[in-house]
Formats: structure tokens, C-alpha cells, sequence
């Protein structure tokens, strides 16, 4: 009975020696994974000061980029104004053009007019 058992006990003692070191190497392998873990932490905090780093910009980018919108609009404006007010001028031009072609053809009964009228542009 002791044959039997003898290869069943060498078998038990292997097994026994391949389990020994996995606690020691369990161990070296979260021995190692706590350093790692407190770099990654640091790599989040320092991620997160530049986040706050540039929250503040972006924040000051995006009023810059709607005031640049509202001067644009109000340029807008200003431009349409002018057009509309270069408009009516050339019109007042006009009848002015035809007030004065209506007086010198009553003045001269010849219907020409020798008055020239010169007017900057």
C-alpha cells in the first residue's frame, strides 16, 4: 500500500512546490502594480491642471469670438447705412441735375445752358 501512496505523495509534493512561490510572485506582481497605479494618479492630476489650465482660455476665446461676431454685425450696419445713404445722395444728385437742366432751359430760349457746374465725387 505504500507504493500506492508513495507516487501520490511525490505527486502532492510537486504540486505543493509550483504553489509555494505564487503567493511570493502574487505578491512581487502587486508590489509592482501599486507604483504604477500612483504614476497613472499623477498623470490624472496633472491631466486635470492642465484641463484647468485651459478652461479659462477657451472660456476668454469664446467671448474674443462673440464680440469679433457683434463688431462684425454692427459693421454690418454701419455698411448698410452707408449704402443707404449713398443712395439717397445719388438720387438728391439727380434731381438736383434736373432742376438745374429744367432753369437753364427757362433762362435761354435756345434750350442750352453755358452755366457748367462742377461737383467733387
Amino acid at each position: 500500500m505504500l507504493r500506492t501512496f508513495e507516487p501520490m505523495l511525490r505527486r502532492n509534493e510537486q504540486m505543493l512546490r509550483m504553489i509555494d512561490p505564487m503567493p511570493r510572485r502574487f505578491g512581487s506582481m502587486l508590489g509592482k502594480i501599486g507604483p504604477m497605479l500612483r504614476t497613472f494618479e499623477q498623470i490624472l492630476r496633472t491631466f486635470e491642471q492642465i484641463l484647468r489650465r485651459i478652461d479659462p482660455m477657451l472660456r476668454t476665446f469664446g467671448q474674443m469670438s462673440r464680440r469679433f461676431g457683434q463688431l462684425l454685425r454692427r459693421n454690418e450696419q454701419m455698411l448698410r447705412t452707408f449704402d443707404q445713404m449713398s443712395r439717397r445722395f445719388d438720387q438728391l444728385l439727380r434731381r438736383d441735375e434736373q432742376m438745374l437742366r429744367t432753369f437753364c432751359s427757362s433762362v435761354l430760349s435756345n434750350g442750352k445752358c453755358l452755366l457748367t457746374v462742377k461737383m467733387p465725387l
